[in-house]
């Protein structure tokens, strides 16, 4: 290989750190999108060759600073100690670290629960915003109806 040529683990540490300090909102399913623009496959789909990658797909759904905090702690004390000017001497650390994705931290389990609640409150506005839609369209639909037979609604004062 030559130093030109980065490899996979640089490639997505660099996505992941200058993600963070840039866009620390983006979804981690947007920085997976970005890894794929520059190898073709998902960081997910290397399996356990590429370290810090969203390793459930539910965490996904989280944004960069979330997946890293809940995720990755001991790099975000580092990366919430430094400022974006250092995010290269970070990278530089990352490759001869061998910090991953953990498995299981009280973060990460009320990130897990923060995610179903937000998804079920998502839920139930489309239901409540469908709901609502049904019930004027046979509003305006019974009107027609009376109006189509010439009996006028005489509504109550």
């Amino acid at each position: 290989m030559t130093e030109n040529q980065i490899t996979k683990q640089e490639c997505w540490d660099t996505i992941l750190v200058t993600n963070f300090f840039s866009h620390p909102d983006y979804r981690m399913s947007n920085l997976s999108f970005e890894y794929k623009k520059v190898f073709g496959v998902f960081p997910n789909e290397e399996g356990k060759r590429i370290l810090r990658i969203p390793r459930m797909f539910w965490m996904n759904k989280m944004t960069v600073s979330r997946f890293i905090v809940a995720c990755l702690p001991r790099l975000s004390k580092v990366l919430f100690a430094h400022k974006s000017k250092d995010g290269a001497k970070i990278i530089s650390v990352l490759q001869k670290s061998k910090i991953d994705t953990e498995e299981a931290s009280d973060e990460m389990n009320r990130t897990r629960k923060e995610s179903t609640l937000f998804d079920r409150s998502a839920k139930d506005y489309r239901v409540s915003q469908q709901m609502y839609a049904i019930y004027k369209d046979g509003i305006a639909h019974s009107n027609q109806t009376l109006s189509a037979s010439g009996i006028k609604r005489v509504r109550a004062r």
